[in-house]
């Protein structure tokens, strides 16, 4: 495929129904955010971590953060902190 091409993409993943006031207004991003809302306040409600949380943000967020303090050290190997893992 090149740029100048397009092909149809099937979407197989379900998601949970939004409620009527998310579903309404999905907002930015492709109607992302009301997603992510709804699973953070589900988590809340249930007593849960959400899917996406503050570790995997933190793992996802942290290589570009030490690359770019690697590119300030003119290269530098750095070692990527660790967190530590979500409690059960």
């Amino acid at each position: 495929m090149n740029k100048n091409s397009m092909e149809d993409v099937i979407l197989t993943k379900k998601h949970e129904p939004l409620p009527e006031m998310l579903s309404s207004d999905l907002g930015g991003h492709g109607g992302s955010h009301a997603y992510l809302i709804h699973e953070f306040v589900d988590s809340v409600n249930r007593e849960r971590l959400p899917r996406i949380n503050v570790w995997q943000a933190v793992r996802y967020c942290a290589p570009g953060f030490v690359a770019h303090e690697s590119a300030l050290k003119d290269g530098e190997l750095l070692k990527i902190p660790d967190w530590g893992t979500p409690p059960n």
